[in-house]
């Protein structure tokens, strides 16, 4: 985005809620406000329009799950395979004796990467399912 595209725009909210932004923005090493607010724009965007479409996404689905549980490692592999066409890699950890962490690479269309995750979180043994999202052509800036 060229600089001569940016817009200037006003924004009002209580002192408190603005001193707490500053320090969000400072923490996390943006630049100025504008520049995290922008962020969160396409954030918001980008979850808008995986929720609305059928649009073409990459993400991650991170799982955490009982690995002893019978038979779920066998599942979660075969929905995985079930579902081949989007998922890219995976990445396994063994957190304790008792739990797995698997990451899941996805890129495909958002119906499909939702259907994929959906699968898979409602498990028996799965603790958490994250999925996280980011369109392929992404809002600009």
């Amino acid at each position: 985005m060229a600089d001569d595209d940016l817009m200037r725009f006003g924004v009002t909210m209580p002192r408190n809620l603005l001193e707490q932004l500053d320090k969000l923005v400072d923490e996390q090493g943006y630049s100025s406000r504008s520049d995290f607010i922008r962020r969160l724009a396409r954030q918001a965007l980008v979850q808008r329009e995986f929720e609305s479409g059928n649009e073409q996404v990459v993400g991650t689905l991170t799982l955490v799950y009982e690995h002893r549980r019978v038979n779920l490692g066998h599942k979660l592999n075969d929905i995985q395979h079930k579902h081949l066409s989007v998922v890219i890699s995976s990445l396994h950890v063994h957190l304790s004796g008792d739990d797995c962490l698997e990451v899941l690479v996805l890129q495909g269309e958002s119906q499909q990467v939702r259907a994929l995750a959906d699968d898979l979180k409602c498990l028996r043994g799965v603790k958490l399912a994250k999925l996280s999202v980011a369109s392929s052509a992404g809002p600009d800036g």
